[in-house]
């Protein structure tokens, strides 16, 4: 995933923690959006005109809650000229509800678009791949980085994994470096896979 579903006031940080690893299979990879994304800036600026300009739903129901998250946002976020966030979540996209809400040429024009850009986040030569062992944590900026882990497998008894997700506001992580004695709690949201 690329950002989070719902329209969320801050910019998280995803911390994930392999706590432990041992079965087959589970590379993790990690794709930079931001590069994607400006390629298609810069190779079909209509592509990114629509992909900045027009809102497409998603809806989302959090593992083991009773909730259920709809947003409506662009795909890009700019702040000025520059490329803040992309907001791309390809397993929550609403297709009934963009059909419903966009007309006929519009869905085509962002779908045409969105398959331009998302044809550079599948292509692997762009992504950074390899399994995490036990005990190692990555970090990263949730709105820049289009991240997920491959298929595994049990071969053996005794093969485990189990992973940790926590969401952290990068601002609130600063006053807690900065300041740990008036910091207030940091995370968000946590989750184990």
């Amino acid at each position: 995933s690329s950002g989070i579903n719902a329209e969320w006031p801050l910019r998280p940080g995803e911390f994930f923690h392999a706590m432990e690893n041992t079965v087959e299979g589970g590379d993790s990879f990690w794709v930079d959006t931001f590069s994607a994304i400006s390629e298609v800036r810069e190779e079909r600026p209509d592509y990114f005109d629509i992909l900045c300009r027009v809102p497409i739903y998603h809806r989302f129901t959090p593992p083991g809650t009773d909730h259920y998250v709809r947003s409506h946002h662009t795909l890009v976020t700019m702040l000025g000229e520059d490329i803040f966030q992309i907001s791309d979540n390809p397993w929550s996209t609403d297709t009934p509800l963009a059909t419903y809400t966009l007309d006929l040429e519009t869905r085509r024009q962002w779908w045409e678009a969105y398959l331009y850009y998302r044809a550079k986040v599948e292509d692997q030569s762009r992504w950074i791949m390899r399994k995490l062992e036990g005990g190692e944590v990555v970090v990263l900026d949730n709105f820049r980085v289009y991240h997920g882990r491959k298929e595994f497998g049990r071969t053996e008894q005794g093969q485990e994994r189990m992973v940790g997700t926590a969401y952290v506001n990068w601002n609130h992580l600063q006053r807690v470096l900065l300041s740990p004695v008036e910091a207030e709690p940091c995370f968000l949201e946590t989750e184990k896979h």
